[in-house]
């Protein structure tokens, strides 16, 4: 059936199945291998699963305790389509009040809210001839000139109004020629993305990786929040208006006095020999023998980058990435960029919550193997 169907489809209702553990409470430990002709249905259908607000539970067998039992049982699903169409669309547990089955609240909505799209590095594009080229011409160029020369292009065509001397005449004139040498580069840039446009739209495309990133990218999606005093929000402007004053009011406090007067008697067990050689300035084949033993399909970090990436412009980044690391470990006041929380919070389905950030503040040292 699902192959003759060309439009949006869903179903809805009691699949009398969980997909996964966490969809059941109590009773036996539940067996993957109870829903593996389930979740293959599903995919060979295509379909996906809506996800939920409410209860995590839509069915219980309503047994005293301690033997009762709680599963996931209704649900919505459907295929790429339909989140093509409503690409917001909700499923909220209501209360189980006349059945042993929760009753299913559904919500379709479209918005076209295009969010932020990071840098992220594809590596195909090393493939292309003029790759390493455009990273030699791009890697030197300070990424505030261009703002400069424009400034001062206007600076000075203002002061040759007034004061047309071939002094101020020739200045603007080299301004603009290095101007121009950055519009240049932009464009190599511009026409290497339109490559990349074309391989996206190109044959090689097939429908399972849509699928895939429609199925992250419904997910990902936080469509309600619950504050820190169990308010729920919901709308994104509302959801990020409440995570930006929680997390102002979180690190607006005043720090605590801590008295660490205690420490001082725990044994040390790091001699002085170890504590100078993790403090010690990595040397440039440690910095290669760590980088070299990135995997190249490896995910990228905050700058969008892949172990690829280094690997094949190492000839053209090595001193400025070896000099980063010994600043780094020389204790430099890092910038905005490099100094992103790593906020661990619950892995579900369910709503999240607004939670404070544990931290982690790890000394890195390049080891070699």
């Amino acid at each position: 059936m699902a192959a003759n169907l060309q439009d949006r489809w869903g179903v809805t209702g009691d699949f009398n199945m969980i997909i996964n553990r966490e969809e059941k409470i109590g009773g036996r430990p539940h067996m993957m291998e109870e829903s593996i002709d389930f979740i293959e249905c599903l995919n060979e259908c295509g379909l996906q699963d809506t996800g939920f607000t409410g209860s995590k539970v839509t069915w219980c067998d309503n047994r005293d305790p301690p033997n009762t039992i709680w599963k996931r049982l209704d649900r919505l699903v459907f295929n790429t389509n339909w989140f093509d169409a409503h690409n917001n669309t909700s499923i909220t547990h209501l209360s189980r009040s006349c059945s042993d089955h929760a009753h299913l609240l559904l919500n379709l909505l479209h918005e076209n809210i295009q969010g932020i799209k990071y840098f992220k590095f594809l590596n195909f594009w090393t493939e292309h001839p003029n790759f390493l080229t455009t990273v030699h011409n791009s890697w030197d160029v300070h990424i505030h000139e261009p703002k400069r020369l424009e400034t001062l292009i206007r600076e000075l065509e203002d002061t040759c109004l007034t004061n047309n001397t071939p002094e101020n005449r020739c200045e603007l004139s080299k301004c603009k020629a290095k101007f121009i040498r950055y519009f240049k580069i932009q464009d190599s840039i511009l026409s290497q993305k339109a490559r990349v446009k074309w391989f996206n739209e190109g044959d090689a495309n097939i429908a399972y990786f849509h699928a895939t990133i429609k199925d992250r990218r419904r997910s990902l999606t936080i469509r309600r929040i619950r504050d820190e005093n169990n308010n729920w929000l919901e709308g994104n402007e509302t959801i990020a208006k409440g995570a930006v004053n929680f997390y102002q009011n979180l690190f607006s406090h005043e720090p605590s006095a801590s008295d660490y007067s205690a420490l001082g008697c725990i044994k040390s067990c790091i001699s002085n020999d170890d504590n100078n050689m993790i403090n010690a300035i990595p040397s440039l084949q440690e910095v290669i023998d760590i980088v070299f033993s990135i995997d190249a399909n490896s995910s990228p970090g905050p700058d969008g980058l892949s172990g690829m990436y280094y690997d094949k412009c190492w000839n053209i980044i090595s001193s400025d990435v070896h000099n980063a690391v010994k600043a780094l470990f020389r204790g430099p006041i890092l910038t905005k960029f490099h100094t992103h929380l790593h906020c661990h919070g619950p892995q579900n389905r369910s709503p999240p919550k607004l939670f404070k950030p544990q931290t982690h503040y790890v000394t890195t040292r390049f080891l070699k193997s």
